[in-house]
């Protein structure tokens, strides 16, 4: 059995027909490692394969769980995956990674044509604020008019689900905690093409009945995340290289809510697993914990043993940036049960593990 190479494949693609079969040789031979319990790692996959005796169980995430799969709901974030038995595994489709551009319609057109998806998850979008300010042709064009063809290709070939990523900063500077009934009021570039793509999602639901729901995250962090501009991973990589880490000059006080990633995901899925009661619908996704910038990087670097060693650098910032953002998230525990699992402490643990394996 061929085994992808490690340096060349995507980290986070998982490969379902590589994994029934793995052998002690495969683990010797790309130097993954197995601890005293059978499990094997693999952070470039976010996977891990389980020898019990003869039998090779593959343990997928949760993010990349699919309708119809098992769910185990109560188990914490860490060990949240769905269980499988390689016998079953030809028995799922494939999962491909197919390279294009959203803002290219006819491209979309035959992806939809080619694989015939039942539910969409848009998430693709231009997502950092510093690459949007200078640039607002490309971030309008891509998170404007690429969830216009996302959504006309679900219209087109009758999707059953989508849900499409806003964000919270499609808010604006408004007064906290933000509500879903509140205006989309986007002011800098990145805020304006979110509140965008919010009322663009929600009007395929109002004129074409096209079974939209929108999700409005906080900001989300976990330890896979290779957007080093992002002050989580940034913090724990310059804390990692023995570095201080930066914050711009004026934002140490301002105060944001932190999402685990495993948890966003949970709430996606919830969302689209009820999707008769969620679509036409907002849903503000929040963790509840709201935290200031300076207290977050202090966090980080109590938790790295790099800590006594380092101060924080402050440098001057030369973009827009809403001073508080967080949200009231009862609306999608009301409509479908969801709730945060992952306590920010945790989770930056979590993280800091992660980006240990990996950088």
């Amino acid at each position: 059995m061929d085994i992808p190479n490690r340096d060349t494949e995507a980290f986070w693609v998982p490969r379902v027909n590589t994994v029934a079969g793995i052998t002690d040789e495969h683990v010797a031979k790309w130097g993954w490692r197995m601890d005293e319990q059978g499990w094997v790692n693999f952070p470039d996959w976010q996977m891990r394969i389980y020898r019990n005796k003869e039998e090779i169980y593959w343990i997928k995430p949760v993010h990349e769980q699919l309708k119809g799969y098992t769910k185990f709901a109560n188990l914490p974030a860490e060990e949240k995956f769905a269980l499988y038995h390689p016998k079953n595994i030809g028995k799922q489709e494939k999962q491909n990674v197919v390279k294009g551009d959203i803002r290219d319609f006819n491209f979309i057109k035959l992806l939809f044509n080619e694989y015939e998806f039942d539910t969409v998850f848009h998430l693709g979008a231009l997502s950092e604020v510093k690459k949007c300010q200078p640039d607002p042709k490309l971030a309008f064009e891509t998170n404007v008019m690429g969830t216009v063809n996302i959504l006309e290709a679900c219209r087109i070939y009758d999707v059953k689900a989508v849900a499409v990523s806003s964000s919270d900063k499609a808010y604006g500077s408004g007064q906290v905690p933000y509500l879903e009934d509140y205006a989309m009021d986007g002011k800098g570039i990145y805020e304006v093409s979110k509140s965008c793509t919010d009322l663009i999602a929600r009007s395929y639901y109002s004129n074409y009945g096209v079974p939209v729901v929108v999700t409005r995250c906080s900001n989300l962090y976990g330890g896979a995340d290779m957007n080093m501009s992002r002050i989580i991973p940034n913090t724990i990589r310059l804390a990692l290289l023995g570095q201080s880490p930066t914050i711009w000059k004026g934002s140490e006080e301002s105060t944001r809510e932190f999402l685990y990633v495993e948890d966003a995901v949970d709430g996606y899925l919830s969302l689209i697993e009820n999707i008769e009661k969620t679509k036409g619908e907002a849903f503000n996704i929040g963790s509840g914990e709201i935290v200031t910038i300076g207290k977050l990087v202090e966090m980080i670097l109590s938790k790295m043993a790099s800590h006594p060693y380092l101060s924080i650098n402050y440098e001057e910032k030369d973009f827009p940036e809403i001073s508080h953002q967080y949200l009231d998230s009862n609306k999608i525990k009301d409509y479908t049960g969801w709730t945060p699992k992952t306590k920010l402490d945790k989770g930056l643990e979590y993280c800091i593990k992660g980006y240990i394996d990996i950088l």
